[in-house]
C-alpha cells in the first residue's frame, strides 16, 4: 500500500493511454502561451491521498479518477551521470514505482489554487473540482480566440495581418521621419511642406498605437459553468451560469467524451450574465469611459504623463475578495491605467471592465474628494533646490527631479499588508516614480507605497 503525506496524492496511470495521448499531440495548432498547459494533461486512478487533499477536494476517494496538471510528468537531469552517456541521464522524479502496464506518480496539492496540481476528481459520471477550480463548457463564437473540440485555437491569420500592418506603418513612419530630417531649413516657402510632413508623421504614430492596442487587446470568452467545488467559499457562481473570462486564462480539457475549459482560480472570472444583464465579479468594475473632454471635476491629466490614464464613471462593481476588498462603488469617478482592460458591449454601447488594482484613484461623486486606492498614496513633491548653501545658483539642467515630498492622502492597502504610511509623513521616493497629476488645483504625484524609499 502506497501512503501519501499531507500535501500529496498518489495516482496510478495507464501507460498505454498516456502513450496514445503523446501520439495525438501536435495535431492542432496551439498558441505558444498555452503549449505548456495543453501538453500531457492527464488523469489516473487515486491510490492514496493526504489530509490537505481531502480538505481541498472533499469528494476525493480511493479509486476515483483524478484530473491533474501536466507537470506531474516531470523529468530532470541526473547530474551524477557523465555528460553525453545516454538518455538515462533524464530521470523522472515523480515516479514512485512502475511496471509494464502502470506508473505510480505523486502530485502536490496546495491552498494556493495556482500551485495545486489536482484539478478535481471524477466519481461515476460527475465531476468534482478542487477548491477554487471551475469547469466550464465553452461557447464557441467568432472572436480572435476560440475553444473548438477542446483545443484552444488562436486566430493566427488575424495576428499575422496585424503584424504585417505594423511593419508597413513602422516603415512609413521611419521614411517620413527621414524626409523631415532632410528638409531644408524652415522658411515661408516650405512652411506648408513642413506642416504636412509632421501631420503625416503624427498619423503614422496614431496608426501604430491603434494596431499595438489591437494586438494586445484582451478577448473575453463566454462559458457556461459545468461544475464548481463544494468547498467554494464564494457562492457568487453556480452550475449553469453564463460567465466571462480572459481567453488566455483558460485550460482546455477533453475527457469522458466532453470538452471543457478549466479556470484555475475563481478570482480570474471577470463577470457573469443574469437575466440578460452583465454584472462584474470579484475585484472587477464596469466603467462608462469619459472621452468627450480632458477634465473630470477638478482633475487635469497632463499631456506629458508617461502613460496617459483614462477616466470614467463606475456603473457596476464586484464585491471584492478576501485578499483584496473592493474600495470602489457605483457612481464613483475613477482614473485608471490604459492597459489591461477589457472592452465589452452592453446594449450596443462600449464599456470597459477594469480590475480595481488598475484604478489609480477615485472621486466620490457626492463631495468630489479624490481618494488614492489600494497601496497608492498622494504625495506633494518638494521643490528642488535652486541655490547651494553658499548662494551659488544651480542651472535648470543640473537640477534633479524632486525625490522628497509630503504624504497628503493614503489608500487602504491590503488585508495581508496594511499601509505603513500616513498623512503628513515626509518621504523620500525613487526619482521618476509615480504619475504626475493636477488634482483639485494642486500638482501631486500618485505613487505606490513600494516606490517609497523611506520616511524622513
Amino acid at each position: 500500500m502506497l501512503n501519501s503525506s499531507k500535501n500529496k496524492v498518489i495516482v496510478k496511470i495507464d501507460k498505454k493511454k498516456l502513450d496514445n495521448k503523446r501520439e495525438k499531440e501536435g495535431n492542432f495548432y496551439i498558441p505558444s502561451h498555452l503549449q505548456d498547459y495543453t501538453r500531457n494533461l492527464q488523469y489516473g486512478q487515486v491510490v492514496s491521498f493526504g489530509s490537505l487533499a481531502k480538505e481541498l477536494c472533499p469528494e476525493i476517494e480511493i479509486g476515483s479518477t483524478a484530473i491533474f496538471h501536466h507537470i506531474v510528468e516531470h523529468k530532470v537531469v541526473n547530474k551524477n551521470v557523465a555528460e553525453g552517456t545516454d538518455a538515462k541521464k533524464q530521470i523522472d522524479e515523480r515516479i514512485i514505482k512502475a511496471d509494464d502496464e502502470f506508473e505510480y506518480r505523486f502530485l502536490f496539492v496546495d491552498r494556493n489554487p495556482i500551485a495545486t496540481e489536482l484539478f478535481g476528481v471524477l466519481i461515476g459520471d460527475y465531476l468534482h473540482p478542487s477548491k477554487e477550480q471551475v469547469f466550464c463548457f465553452p461557447m464557441v463564437k467568432q472572436t480572435d480566440y476560440q475553444l473548438i473540440k477542446g483545443i484552444y485555437i488562436n486566430s493566427e491569420t488575424d495576428l499575422k495581418n496585424i503584424e504585417e500592418q505594423l511593419e508597413i506603418v513602422n516603415h512609413g513612419k521611419n521614411e517620413m521621419f527621414r524626409v523631415l530630417q532632410e528638409l531644408p531649413p524652415l522658411h515661408e516657402k516650405n512652411e506648408l511642406l513642413y506642416e504636412n510632413t509632421k501631420k503625416s508623421l503624427s498619423e503614422f504614430e496614431k496608426q501604430i498605437e491603434a494596431l499595438t492596442d489591437r494586438k494586445r487587446k484582451v478577448v473575453l470568452d463566454e462559458l457556461i459553468v459545468a461544475a464548481t467545488s463544494s468547498s467554494q467559499t464564494n457562492n457568487e457562481i453556480k452550475e449553469g451560469d453564463k460567465i466571462f473570462i480572459d481567453s488566455k486564462r483558460l485550460y482546455p480539457l477533453e475527457f469522458m467524451g466532453l470538452n471543457f475549459a478549466l479556470i484555475r482560480m475563481y478570482d480570474l472570472i471577470v463577470a457573469k450574465e443574469v437575466d440578460g444583464e452583465i454584472y462584474p465579479l470579484n475585484n472587477y468594475i464596469i466603467v462608462n469611459q469619459h472621452i468627450a473632454d480632458e477634465r473630470v471635476g477638478s482633475i487635469i491629466i497632463p499631456e506629458n504623463a508617461r502613460v496617459k490614464p483614462l477616466k470614467g464613471i463606475v456603473t457596476k462593481a464586484g464585491i471584492g475578495s478576501n485578499s483584496m476588498p473592493m474600495d470602489i462603488k457605483e457612481d464613483d469617478i475613477v482614473i485608471f491605467n490604459k492597459r489591461g482592460n477589457v472592452e465589452i458591449f452592453i446594449d450596443e454601447k462600449p464599456y470597459l471592465i477594469v480590475h480595481n488594482q488598475n484604478v489609480i484613484y477615485k472621486l466620490n461623486n457626492n463631495n468630489m474628494k479624490a481618494q488614492p486606492l489600494a497601496d497608492r498614496v498622494f504625495v506633494r513633491p518638494s521643490k528642488a533646490e535652486t541655490t547651494t548653501e553658499s548662494g551659488i545658483i544651480i542651472p535648470d539642467v543640473a537640477i534633479e527631479k524632486p525625490s522628497k515630498g509630503v504624504v497628503i492622502s493614503v489608500g487602504i492597502g491590503y488585508p495581508e499588508k496594511p499601509m505603513e504610511l500616513k498623512e503628513g509623513d515626509n518621504v523620500m521616493f525613487q526619482i521618476g516614480a509615480g504619475i504626475p497629476m493636477e488634482i483639485q488645483g494642486e500638482n501631486i504625484l500618485v505613487i505606490r507605497e513600494s516606490e517609497i524609499i523611506c520616511t524622513i
